[in-house]
């Protein structure tokens, strides 16, 4: 690896997240995120815009804690602090091994070598424990663990009470379960490295330990629900007995779950588990491998995710059952998709079936159908009355007990997003979410329209929708609200930093502008230009400006590809390692005099490469008459999808002057017949259902296969190509990178791999992404500008 500048690529600027506002609203707090550190906390006093009034590096925020007295509470790696707001010079811990705020007690702890210390949110000392080993918060209770003579000892901390639940020779004990005052401990011995979970009542002050119903060996316990008066759902996983005579793995065409290949002889069980009256029923593991606690009414719902697994289509669908833990009996529900969305009182599931969203009634099996568009997100009201979808131009709302739809309308061409909703992962499957929002408040939306990026927030209420401001195509993040009148928000666009804005009764303030000593993204200029592929297709192109634009001079220009960039258009042109690229950032060579060119990709049925060939010549014919662009002079780049495209591209085009391809694809038929290790899955679905949209298998047109496979076209490539790849790449195989060099090479093309040891599909690594970075940059400055360097022009000797 060469030894490049350390600075070539240092990012500058940063971005603002993790916004906080105070509960009197007086203060907001957030991060700083830099290139590759968020850990700057920033606190301003809305009073004052503009001056942050306190700053400390090395801050965890997802521990930020404001006290009802309103001192926040704030902690990093080693060291925790307190402001007694509005004094600003902190109360300092240093040296901590742990720290937390516990909400309800009011109460902080300090772990400090083996010493823990609670103070009340005065930072007064309160208790003081010594011999602690390490602490911990579930549900925002603390426990701590502790030695006792040749015991270790589990304890529960309260203001008033300290409670001893568990003590063992062993010193990992985990809280895998908390109901308090029932407790699940798990216990790991060492030396076997076996487990055993424990119940504990601390009122009634009964222990009993779980005996695993089978006969394989309990690992690690997943999650402890609790669904009904007495009994619980427990899940954990197992060691399987290994075959020690076989050195063969048999794959069947039938097989409906080959990931399961890969989880080294590890299982899955779930048992319902009444511990007072010391009763296991073993679920049926086998059939439903997948458990989910719905927190009511003495149900789990049940499904095999893999049953209708062929490995053509990512959205299949699946048959949800319902388990009833009093008659142990399993009832089929109905057919589900992909995601299944649940109420906050686990009443109802709902999920589109690929054909119409379902709502079903848990208890009483009841189906509804909703005909709406597949593509929305539901959120159910808190109340259990009503279910609410953002849409296309329209927000709908669904009155559960009236089975009645009504329509919102909002304005043309625009999108709604629920924003003050929750989300909440139910179980262990990512598929089951509880999705709420608390319809006795006023609900915010973002509306969006995906073609001009144009959008605001706005106030839904009583089957109505108001926007806050006039739309425009700043980008809004992270928007927060603390009644309908008092709304923060971050604004910003490709040459505005973002700004934090504060809306009161519609009305709009900043109060803090980052990135204040950027002036000189203020001066970059984009246009948008509207063309149509041959097929007619309305597409749209983003073109940016060299940094010192002179009319009548010409400038090279780089044209970035993936498939719709529109969406890129008010993105801040940050510096360092970010770009709509990867390994390429725009500012760095807008700076340099460069135009760059973000152009839409379409898809149809002459294949992804031609499609792609089409829609971006067809995007060059449209900058015809911007004569400052020296069209002798472009580039192509693209990573990924993008890879694959340019990749393509420089098979059929000869309007390039040079390109690079990062992580694409070469060969279409090599690739849908192939294992994807990051899905854990046959690679079929990604060309029949997904990007690249071919929507036939290989063996009903193995044409559009070969036609659309750069590698059976590389004796065409007429320009210099730049390969690069990770060499741990789980997603597109990084030896499709090296086979397009190898058919590149035997055809005489002039081309240079690039591959990189340990990287994935995108670089960690500091050093290595700097080594791309800088890599590209002189690759399109050789080719582009004529700027010499040796490590290029080798390839030309």
């Amino acid at each position: 690896m060469k030894d490049f500048k350390a600075n070539e690529f240092a990012g500058h600027t940063y971005n603002l997240s993790w916004l906080t506002w105070s509960p009197d609203k007086k203060y907001v707090s957030f991060q700083k995120s830099y290139e590759y550190s968020s850990d700057t906390l920033s606190l301003i006093n809305v009073k004052h815009p503009e001056k942050i009034i306190f700053q400390s590096a090395g801050i965890y925020p997802n521990f930020l804690h404001y006290s009802k007295k309103g001192h926040l509470f704030m902690r990093g790696a080693n060291k925790a602090q307190l402001l007694k707001l509005p004094c600003v010079k902190p109360v300092i811990w240093e040296n901590i091994t742990d720290a937390f705020y516990l909400e309800k007690e009011e109460k902080i702890a300090i772990l400090q070598k083996d010493i823990l210390r609670i103070y009340n949110e005065d930072a007064e000392l309160i208790d003081e424990i010594h011999g602690v080993n390490a602490i911990k918060k579930n549900k925002d209770i603390l426990f701590f663990t502790g030695r006792n003579k040749n015991l270790y000892e589990l304890i529960k901390w309260t203001a008033n009470l300290k409670t001893t639940l568990n003590s063992s020779i062993h010193k990992r004990m985990n809280i895998v379960g908390n109901e308090n005052p029932i407790f699940f401990i798990a216990e790991r011995d060492s030396a076997t490295t076996k487990n055993r979970v424990k119940y504990i009542n601390i009122t009634t002050r009964k222990e009993i330990i779980f005996q695993p119903p089978s006969s394989h060996l309990l690992k690690n316990v997943v999650q402890v629900s609790k669904i009904g008066t007495s009994k619980f759902l427990m899940t954990y996983t197992t060691t399987l007995p290994k075959n020690e005579k076989s050195t063969v793995d048999i794959w069947y065409a039938n097989d409906r779950n080959l990931a399961e290949k890969f989880q080294n002889n590890v299982g899955l069980e779930n048992v319902i588990w009444n511990p007072e009256k010391t009763e296991y029923v073993l679920l049926n593991n086998d059939r439903f491998p997948k458990h989910i606690p719905i927190g009511h009414g003495g149900y789990v719902l049940a499904l095999d995710p893999t049953a209708n697994q062929h490995y053509i289509y990512d959205k299949i669908e699946s048959e949800l059952y319902r388990y009833d833990i009093n008659t142990n009996k399993y009832e089929f529900l109905g057919l589900t998709g992909v995601n299944c969305y649940m109420d906050d009182k686990g009443k109802y599931v709902l999920s589109h079936d690929n054909k119409n969203w379902a709502l079903y009634t848990i208890a009483t099996m009841e189906k509804r159908v909703l005909t709406l568009e597949a593509d929305l997100i539901p959120y159910f009201s808190l109340s259990g009355e009503k279910i609410i979808f953002g849409g296309h131009q329209k927000i709908v709302e669904y009155n559960i007990s009236a089975s009645e739809l009504k329509t919102t309308r909002i304005p043309e061409g625009f999108n709604a997003e629920i924003i003050s909703g929750s989300s909440e992962q139910l179980g262990i499957d990512s598929r089951f979410t509880k999705n709420s929002y608390d319809d006795s408040k006023t609900t915010l939306i973002k509306i969006l329209n995906p073609d001009t990026s144009d959008q605001t927030l706005g106030i839904y209420r009583n089957q109505s929708f108001q926007a806050l401001y006039h739309s425009s195509d700043d980008l809004v993040s992270i928007p927060l609200m603390k009644d309908a009148n008092s709304i923060l928000y971050l604004k910003s666009n490709y040459n505005k930093p973002p700004v934090l804005i504060r809306n009161t009764n519609s009305r709009e303030a900043a109060i803090f502008h980052s990135n204040k000593e950027d002036d000189a993204v203020f001066n970059y200029k984009k246009t948008r230009t509207y063309y149509r592929n041959s097929m007619g297709i309305p597409l749209t192109g983003l073109l940016y400006y060299p940094a010192h634009y002179k009319k009548g001079k010409k400038y090279p220009m780089v044209v970035g590809i993936y498939e719709l960039m529109r969406n890129q258009s008010n993105k801040y042109l940050r510096d360092g390692f970010i770009g709509s690229v990867e390994g390429f950032n725009m500012r760095n060579f807008l700076d340099r005099g460069y135009f760059i060119y973000l152009p839409d990709i379409t898809y149809d049925g002459r294949g992804p490469g031609k499609s792609a060939v089409d829609a971006v010549e067809s995007s060059l014919d449209a900058l015809a008459n911007i004569g400052e662009i020296d069209f002798s002079k472009v580039g192509l780049i693209g990573h990924s999808h993008g890879g694959y495209e340019t990749n393509f591209i420089a098979t059929q085009s000869k309007r390039f002057a040079a390109y690079v391809s990062g992580a694409g694809n070469s060969d279409l038929v090599r690739s849908f017949h192939s294992f994807n290790y990051n899905f854990l899955s046959p690679f079929y679905w990604q060309f029949e259902e997904q990007q690249y949209r071919i929507y036939k298998p290989f063996a009903a047109d193995k044409n559009l296969y070969l036609e659309n496979s750069p590698i059976y076209h590389a004796e065409q490539v007429s320009q210099p190509i730049l390969l690069w790849a990770g060499k741990e790449d789980r997603n597109i195989a990084w030896d499709q990178s090296m086979e397009f060099y190898l058919g590149l090479r035997r055809n005489d093309k002039k081309v240079i791999a690039l591959f990189y040891e340990k990287e994935g599909h995108s670089f960690s690594e500091r050093r290595n992404r700097e080594d791309l970075f800088v890599r590209i940059k002189e690759w399109f400055d050789f080719h582009l500008k004529g700027i010499k360097t040796p490590w290029i022009s080798e390839m030309y000797q």
